[in-house]
């Protein structure tokens, strides 16, 4: 049984969904602290050919707070603005109705608890891409939350009967290797390629928001390049 565990993020870049749809499951970790300056209400589009990183506003936000706690502060004018920036920067994309039919109801969800919005969010794209990966929130999971770090992932492992945890590129410099092989886990990584494909500045940006994939590849274009990715592992597991 593969198993991924990540905080929520709105509309990320291409490994999030390479890594979503690598795995037979996918842990929320919507419990943990939410980082300021992180990608969990932000990402990064094109506007006049540049990289442009847009924001969802919340309320009170504090590193002191879980993500699940935090409430968002959209009004109509950011909703209006950002609608406005997609359309000016986007609309000459071979699939700016395909994607925007996709987003418009996602937007429309700006309000109240960010947590909803997120999850609204990431099973949409999952349909629209066809990734059939069954999600589950960590606070529903393991409710107790008492280990962090490497052992809360290892939790989540044995509840789910992990046979494989995956992750991306990141987690090398955070998880022990052997602490996996001793609780007889597998731990892989999935390693995003550079895809590049045509974007309407003329020139490469990579790694911006799955919005840019989608309006510039379309969902079938999208869903090829899931595909192109590497997976490497540690060394074999040593079951004890």
């Amino acid at each position: 049984m593969k198993l991924a565990a990540m905080q929520p993020y709105f509309l990320p870049y291409l490994g999030y969904w390479q890594l979503l749809a690598a795995v037979d499951r996918f842990v929320v970790l919507d419990d943990v602290a939410f980082i300021q300056r992180g990608w969990v209400n932000r990402n990064r589009i094109l506007v006049n050919g540049e990289s442009h990183l847009f924001t969802l506003p919340l309320r009170a936000a504090s590193q002191n707070r879980r993500i699940n706690e935090l409430e968002l502060a959209v009004d109509a004018s950011w909703l209006k603005r950002f609608r406005s920036t997609l359309r000016q920067s986007y609309q000459r994309a071979p699939y700016f109705e395909e994607t925007s039919a996709l987003l418009d109801p996602i937007l429309n969800q700006c309000s109240g608890l960010l947590l909803p919005l997120l999850l609204d969010s990431i099973h949409a794209v999952a349909r629209h891409l066809e990734i059939g990966t069954s999600l589950v929130l960590a606070s529903a999971l393991d409710p107790d939350h008492r280990d962090h770090g490497q052992e809360r992932i290892l939790d989540l492992c044995r509840l789910e009967n992990a046979t494989d945890y995956y992750n991306l590129p990141g987690g090398k410099a955070l998880y022990d290797s052997e602490a996996f092989q001793r609780a007889g886990i597998l731990l892989r990584f999935v390693e995003p390629e550079q895809t590049r494909y045509p974007q309407s500045s003329g020139q490469w940006t990579p790694w911006l928001s799955i919005i840019d994939v989608m309006m510039h590849l379309g969902r079938v274009g999208t869903r090829r390049i899931l595909l192109r990715h590497r997976i490497t592992e540690t060394e074999q597991v040593c079951h004890q």
